[in-house]
């Protein structure tokens, strides 16, 4: 059954999509990547292997349920977007965060709504930092903010291109710096699963990766579903 407190935080997460539509933003981004493509200049850019892709209410509010949050945890969202999802996350529950995306509108948008919404309800303005940086391009990247904000919990939702290529990454945060891994809509596979939580609300634990190599190669997407990942030793 719901909570009273399950349904002021889904509440929470509701309200702050009411408030901020993400339409223009996604016709931003789209133009952005698509000069980005064109620019037979920029070898050296950003790698776009991921679109902008809103967390949706209903991912959050699963997101929500994944984890015993507290104040003390600090959620790393990569390919953190308009930053909608920290910003449900500090709102909801208190933790502090840290978010990075390859996109200067998104970084720009995502600082943009927590200086409102911070303002609005008087949250601390530095619970969450908005880093501009690419994560394939510079592979110290995750882990140097891992280290300078005490990352707890890394949030994925990510295009599957994205995703196989800072595996490696995710896995050395997982093992050597005891962070939580999450994923979102896109998995892998073959990385046996903890715990899940359904965008309808349903729990299951276990049961999950071991896919067979070729599920894993292709990181086959299940759509409706927060999964965290079993800890890496």
């Amino acid at each position: 059954a719901r909570s009273a407190a399950m349904a002021e935080e889904e509440g929470v997460v509701g309200a702050l999509a009411l408030r901020h539509d993400t339409e223009k933003l996604e016709q931003v981004h789209l133009d952005w990547t698509l000069d980005v493509s064109l620019d037979e200049d920029a070898v050296d850019g950003p790698q776009v292997l991921s679109p902008f892709l809103p967390s949706q209410p209903p991912a959050i509010e699963a997101l929500l349920q994944l984890l015993p949050w507290s104040p003390g945890d600090v959620l790393l969202d990569v390919g953190c977007g308009d930053g909608r999802v920290l910003t449900s996350m500090t709102l909801a529950k208190g933790c502090r965060g840290v978010g990075v995306d390859v996109s200067p509108d998104c970084i720009d948008a995502a600082n943009a709504m927590w200086d409102e919404e911070a303002a609005r309800t008087s949250k601390d303005r530095e619970s969450l930092a908005f880093v501009l940086g690419d994560c394939v391009v510079d592979r110290k990247l995750l882990p140097r903010l891992t280290d300078v904000h005490h990352v707890t919990v890394c949030y994925l939702y990510i295009y599957p291109t994205l995703l196989k290529s800072i595996r490696p990454d995710l896995e050395d945060l997982s093992r050597e710096r005891q962070v939580r891994i999450v994923t979102a809509g896109y998995h892998f596979d073959d990385w046996p699963v903890e715990r899940a939580v359904s965008y309808d609300g349903s729990i299951h634990s276990g049961g999950g990766g071991g896919g067979s190599e070729s599920e894993s190669s292709t990181h086959k997407r299940r759509d409706h579903e927060v999964r965290l990942l079993e800890p890496l030793s």
